[in-house]
C-alpha cells in the first residue's frame, strides 16, 4: 500500500505543545523518486511540512521528544502529477492528495472554478497544488 509524504505533513501536532513537534516516520519503505535505491527500511524526519532528513533506520537519528509514526509494511513515494485533469468536471478534487497526486494540471476548467479551489486550499483544506492552463489554448478542430 502507498501512502504519500503529504498525508504524514498533514498529521496534527500533538495537544498542548508550543513549537512544532519533529515526526519521525519510521521502519517505512522509501522510494525517493531519483533512481537511486529504495530504502527498504528507512526513517523520514518532517517539521513543519519540511524534510530534515531522510535515511536507513540503521544510521538516522530519531531525536529525543519526536513523534514517532510506525509505518512498517508502507511505502513513501514523492507525491505524484496528473498533467490533464479538468476539475470543472471533478466531483471531489480534495481525493487528489488521498491517492497520492499532490500537483494538477487543469487543461480547461473556468478560472472561477481554479478561484474557488485555491481559496478552499488557502483555508486549510486538502486539495492538490493547481496549475491552471487557461482556457481554449488552441483553436479550431483537434
Amino acid at each position: 500500500m502507498i501512502f504519500p509524504l503529504l498525508l504524514a505533513c498533514l498529521l496534527p501536532p500533538p495537544t498542548g505543545q508550543t513549537s512544532a513537534p519533529i515526526i519521525a516516520i519510521t521502519h517505512a519503505r522509501i522510494i525517493d523518486g531519483t533512481g537511486g535505491p529504495t530504502i527498504p527500511d528507512g526513517v523520514m524526519l518532517i517539521q513543519r511540512g519540511k524534510i530534515l532528513a531522510v535515511g536507513p533506520s540503521s544510521s538516522t537519528a530519531v531525536p529525543n521528544g519526536a513523534v514517532i509514526r510506525d509505518y512498517s509494511g508502507k511505502t513513501i513515494i514523492p507525491g505524484l502529477i496528473d498533467m490533464h485533469v479538468h476539475l470543472d468536471e471533478v466531483i471531489s478534487p480534495e481525493a487528489f492528495p488521498l491517492f497520492g497526486v499532490t500537483s494538477v494540471r487543469d487543461v480547461g476548467s473556468r478560472l472561477v472554478t481554479i478561484q474557488r479551489l485555491r481559496s478552499l486550499a488557502a483555508k486549510g483544506n486538502a486539495m492538490p497544488r493547481i496549475f491552471w492552463m487557461g482556457r481554449n489554448i488552441d483553436e479550431g478542430k483537434p
